[in-house]
């Protein structure tokens, strides 16, 4: 049986978290703030994979991450690869 592990975090960090969700952001990066309070709330992982329908071993990274501190920046890790070369909206034409 797997043992459940959940996410601690302060009061101040909890309305910090909230305060992000307001903020205009990627699908990635508010899935992740809601992943983490639900798991403040005392959902387990197994919980949260079925509400966000998210990979198991994704929220164990984010997990892994708050951890490690380096949670403190929520968004996106830049990508590799070449960057684009038109913008979204000349790829649409």
């Amino acid at each position: 049986m797997r043992q459940h592990r959940f996410i601690k975090a302060s009061k101040e960090e909890v309305e910090l978290l909230k305060s992000q969700l307001k903020k205009p952001m990627s699908r990635q990066e508010s899935v992740r703030i809601e992943g983490l309070l639900l798991s403040i709330k005392g959902y387990t992982m197994e919980q949260i994979v079925d509400i966000l329908e998210v990979n198991r071993d994704t929220i164990s990274r984010w997990f892994n991450r708050w951890d490690q501190g380096k949670m403190n920046n929520l968004a996106n890790l830049p990508k590799s690869g070449r960057r684009r070369i038109y913008t979204e909206t000349e790829e649409k034409k």
